[in-house]
């Protein structure tokens, strides 16, 4: 009879313990905590400009760090909104710094994660694509 009733709570706590709903944390379409949607390799880093966006220019999120990144011509901007900001080193941010000019630019090479941006409302197809990197390597050309 003990051996029964052993059997029965061990069963019990199985089903109890498989019956619980695990949380599941929703992943995001877009922003920084999104799917990586691309990968640029540290063997193979993009040529791009570091800008740091004042508020004056911009209400997409401003105060920010971000890169802009020309392919070609012919191609539109793609603006990468650095989600790890703190990953730029105080040297590339003091450059930064010590320029004067409402829209500061620094030229750099770079790699990272990429995710999918939140557009910026009323915004058109003929302004930059925006997206969001999580920086592995950063440096100045």
């Amino acid at each position: 009879m003990k051996r029964i009733y052993l059997i029965f709570i061990i069963f019990s706590l199985c089903l109890y313990s498989c019956d619980k709903k695990e949380e599941k944390k929703e992943v995001p379409d877009c922003g920084c905590e999104s799917i990586y949607e691309e990968i640029i390799s540290e063997n193979n880093p993009i040529g791009g400009v570091l800008v740091f966006a004042k508020d004056k220019y911009t209400n997409y999120y401003p105060n920010t760090y971000r890169l802009v990144y020309k392919p070609t011509p012919k191609h539109r901007t793609i603006v990468y909104i650095i989600c790890n900001e703190s990953f730029i080193s105080e040297d590339l941010k003091r450059q930064a710094q010590f320029l004067t000019t409402d829209e500061i630019r620094v030229p750099v090479y770079f790699s990272g994660y990429m995710s999918h941006a939140e557009a910026p409302k009323g915004i058109s197809t003929g302004f930059p694509i925006y997206k969001e990197v999580t920086l592995t390597k950063i440096k100045s050309r």
